[in-house]
């Protein structure tokens, strides 16, 4: 016989919610550093594809009229930088992105509420985490 624990739901005045609203806030905020994670990440990805002398960075040239004229090399692109959080670990993004929509929108009854996948402890260390890594 194998039994279950209850999950904790926290009831607002729209309905009943997976987590307190301070866990939500936390959830949010990985949620939004993940998406920063997966746009650096391709923005890595495209510099990574170009040949090295292709990854330069160009001034616009204008003539006396203001009208551009051609460009000119100032010195190559440096690597973007992807942030470590999130960097090689693409499940637990779409886990943070599960929880954060589950305990974004309520729902009617209490019975009806999709627990959390990730532990409250694991978000807080996440969390903690991210704030030193992105809010600097």
């Amino acid at each position: 016989m194998t039994t279950k624990t209850k999950q904790e739901t926290h009831e607002s005045r729209w309905g009943f919610h997976s987590c307190s609203y301070e866990t939500y806030q936390k959830l949010r905020k990985l949620n939004y550093w993940s998406f920063l994670t997966k746009k650096a990440q391709a923005r890595h990805d495209r510099w990574y594809r170009k040949e090295p002398q292709n990854r330069v960075i160009r001034k616009t040239l204008c003539n006396e009229l203001g009208q551009k004229i051609g460009s000119e090399v100032v010195g190559t692109a440096p690597e973007p930088k992807v942030p470590d959080l999130f960097r090689d670990s693409l499940s637990i993004q779409k886990v943070i992105e599960k929880d954060y929509r589950a305990a974004k929108f309520p729902v009617g009854k209490e019975e009806d509420v999709t627990p959390l996948s990730l532990e409250i402890s694991a978000i807080n260390d996440l969390y903690e985490k991210g704030l030193k890594m992105f809010d600097k």
